[in-house]
Order: structure tokens, then C-alpha cells, then sequence
């Protein structure tokens, strides 16, 4: 017997404990590479819910927003998933928008999966903490902007990309197009 795993064939049975935005994501991402039997188990009938936590939701996804941004100091890779995944975000907004088919129950096609209004961190201290200042070097773009608010001098940086997600809508929307797409 060989102590290499196998590699699942595309018809082997693959199953996904939960279907929080980690679960849907995993099982669209096989889903679209060709595994034809993606099965998604989860203690919540979201379906009913909506993953609305004023319905006894209780997942991490199943919330009223999640925070996206694409600044992160100097950790680069952490840069480049958050620029990855609000390209997605973007994606699912116009497959939203755009395909009749895409859109899940209770939602409709002016509904948003995710607002792009950027992510403001500021100090009132001297010069930005280390964190604002490496991600102003680690990113091709940056802005300080002094604010005034209240009279206080202020220093800050704008991450124009960031945005917030609707996470209840984003995992209705995910669970719609992982069914559409067999699973």
C-alpha cells in the first residue's frame, strides 16, 4: 500500500461540513474545476433562514456585514487576497445585477453583495502607528490625509478598495449559484 493520498476523482463524493462563506466557496470552487458530487451539510436550514442571525443563525458568515479591505501593512500577501477576493465581490455584484438566473430567493437584482466606501483608519497622535505606514509602503497607492474634525489635527490613511460585504446576501447569493452549479 502506497502512503501517497489519492487525489479525488471528479465523480468521488466530497463533503463539506458547514455552509458558512468558507463551505459555499470551497464547494463553487470544485464545482467549477469539474467534481460533480459536492454535498454541503449544515445544521442551519438556511434556505428558510436566509442566513439572517435574527433567525437563530449563528455562523460567523451569517451576519449583517463583514469588513474587506486590501490594507494590511506590510503583509503583501494578505494585500493581494484582499485585492483578489473584492474582484470577486465585484464578479458576484454583476453576475447579480446582470442574470436573472443568478438571483436567489427573497433577493432581487438592485440588491448589493457588497458597498464599496473604502476603510478610513486614523490617530490623533503625531505620525501613523507602524500598521498605516507600512501598508502606505506596501502599497502602490497610499494616501495621508490630514483631517480636522472636532479641532484635533488627525493623520490617516484611506483605503479606497475596501468596502463592506452584506453577509447574509453575499451566502444566499453563494448558496444559490453552488445549487445552480450542482451542488
Amino acid at each position: 500500500m502506497s502512503d501517497k493520498a489519492l487525489s479525488p476523482t471528479k465523480s468521488d463524493a466530497i463533503i463539506i461540513v458547514g455552509a458558512g462563506i468558507f463551505g459555499l466557496s470551497t464547494a463553487i470552487h470544485l464545482a467549477q474545476r469539474g467534481y460533480r458530487n459536492v454535498n454541503i451539510f449544515d445544521r442551519q436550514p438556511y434556505e428558510k433562514t436566509l442566513y439572517s442571525y435574527t433567525q437563530g443563525c449563528d455562523a460567523a458568515s451569517a451576519d449583517i456585514n463583514k469588513i474587506i479591505r486590501s490594507a494590511y501593512g506590510s503583509q503583501k500577501i494578505y494585500q493581494d487576497l484582499g485585492l483578489e477576493a473584492i474582484k470577486s465581490w465585484n464578479s458576484w455584484t454583476e453576475e447579480l445585477l446582470h442574470d436573472g438566473a443568478a438571483v436567489p430567493p427573497g433577493m432581487t437584482t438592485s440588491d448589493n453583495i457588497w458597498i464599496n466606501n473604502g476603510d478610513l483608519a486614523c490617530t490623533d497622535e503625531k505620525t501613523l502607528p507602524p500598521f498605516q505606514r507600512a501598508t502606505i509602503e506596501t502599497k502602490e497607492k497610499g494616501l495621508a490625509s490630514h483631517m480636522q474634525p472636532f479641532a484635533k489635527e488627525l493623520l490617516g490613511v484611506l483605503d479606497t478598495s475596501g468596502g463592506i460585504t452584506l453577509a447574509d446576501k453575499a451566502c444566499r447569493f453563494a448558496l444559490h449559484k453552488a445549487k445552480r452549479l450542482g451542488v
